[in-house]
């Protein structure tokens, strides 16, 4: 008989990061629940991030939409990376893009940006595959099934 595996709900993205100074590395695994609860949860938690946006929007409004210029340069980014700092924190946990910015010594907001865009996309495909096998077995089962209806 078939062994039946229960996969785990969490998908566990190992990140290396290196330090840009001395080059040493620091491994971080930051988690993606997937479980009942936090399917239940992420509502609340989009509501937060919409709160937390919001706030930033009104702070920085004075290079919200604007041309980034030598002038606002240094505000804009701020205002980037404080909006990256609450989608990491909001998705990872309070604190995870500090520990992420510090682990490279004060990793710069591209690469942050990267990396969370590197990480959407790997989450994606792995629910995507999740969902396509699922499927895949489910359309299986009803041709096997329909297969031996039609022998009797």
């Amino acid at each position: 008989m078939e062994k039946l595996v229960l996969e785990s709900s969490v998908i566990k993205l190992p990140i290396e990061i290196e330090h840009k100074n001395d080059g040493k590395t620091t491994e971080v695994v930051l988690e993606v629940d997937f479980s009942d609860e936090a399917l239940i949860a992420e509502k609340a938690k989009a509501e937060l991030r919409k709160q937390k946006i919001s706030q930033l929007e009104e702070e920085y409004a004075d290079v919200a939409g604007e041309e980034i210029t030598d002038d606002n340069v240094k505000r804009a980014l701020e205002a980037m990376s404080k909006t990256l700092q609450v989608a990491f924190d909001t998705d990872f946990g309070e604190g995870t893009y500090d520990r992420l910015a510090n682990a490279g010594g004060g990793n710069s907001f591209i690469n942050l940006l990267v990396l969370y865009q590197r990480i959407d996309q790997i989450v994606s495909d792995k629910l995507e595959n999740k969902l396509a096998n699922i499927q895949r077995k489910s359309e299986n089962r009803k041709a096997r099934y329909l297969k031996n209806r039609k022998r009797r």
